[in-house]
This record gives C-alpha cells, structure tokens and sequence, in this order.
C-alpha cells in the first residue's frame, strides 16, 4: 500500500521551501510532525488535534501573510456552518501548545479585525537527531501487538 505525502509549500524570505509534512518541518523552536499531529521541542511532546494541526498547517503555508478568519472557517470546516467560535477554541488550543502568549506572539498573530498569520522562522528538519527522534517515538507508541505484527 503506497503512503500519500501531503506537500506543501512554505514562502520564506529566501524562497518558497518544499516541505513533506509525512517528514515533518520547524516552527520556531518546535519540529512539526503533521502526519502524527505532533509537536516536539527537545523531550517535550505535545499532541494536537487534527483541526488544531490543520490550521497550524494553513497558518504557516501562508506564512507572513495574514489569513482571513473566513478563509480559516472554509479551509477548516468546509461545507459546514461553523461561528467563530469554533475557530477562536483552535487559535486557542494551538496558542497554548506552542506557548504562544498573546503578546508579544512568538508563533500566531492576531491581524485585528482580519484573521491570524504564523510569525515563527520555518524550515526543514535537518537535525539528524530530530528525525531519530520521530523515529524512536513512534516506534514507542506502538503496542506490543502492533511491533509483532509489524515485525512477522
């Protein structure tokens, strides 16, 4: 069974970074693991939600760039007639996970009156350990059954 990596592009000052969100990429201090809806920052891990995921994930595709909370809604929920409310509980949660205070913000600004952007540097993983370290964490959120099943 082929594994679909969902590719993104990040604009940096320098040029635009292609990213496969399955290996993951830098916000700030955290490595970002979007398949595992994880975040990293030394041993310290912190689980998202897929929503919160999502929308870190719009935030820093249009890095820099404000986007709209009406842009967030629909990219968010879709189809669905969701307040703002549902929108501010995930900056919320996403901001707590990171350690965002609100001022002054390391990671997601508020554009008042228009929506958030992410502000934290963003790049590739490229620390040799960080992947190790991906690697050995999920290897030790398996249970025992799902290692003997992936090993036979």
């Amino acid at each position: 069974m082929q594994t679909r990596k969902n590719v993104f592009e990040i604009k940096t000052q320098m040029k635009p970074l292609s990213i496969a969100s399955s290996i993951g990429f830098r916000f700030g201090e955290w490595a970002v693991f979007p398949n595992e809806n994880r975040l990293q920052r030394g041993d310290e891990i912190v689980r998202l939600e897929p929503k919160v995921m999502q929308l870190l994930l719009t935030l820093v595709s249009r890095h820099n760039q404000a986007c709209s909370r009406t842009v967030l809604l629909d990219q968010l929920w879709p189809s669905t007639d969701t307040d703002d409310s549902s929108l501010t509980r995930a900056i919320s949660e996403l901001r707590k996970a990171l350690g965002d205070p609100l001022s002054p913000p390391r990671y997601i600004d508020t554009i008042h009156r228009i929506g958030y952007k992410a502000i934290a540097e963003i790049g590739p993983l490229i620390d040799e350990a960080e992947i190790a370290a991906r690697d050995s964490t999920t290897a030790r959120s398996l249970s025992p059954h799902e290692e003997t099943v992936a090993i036979a």
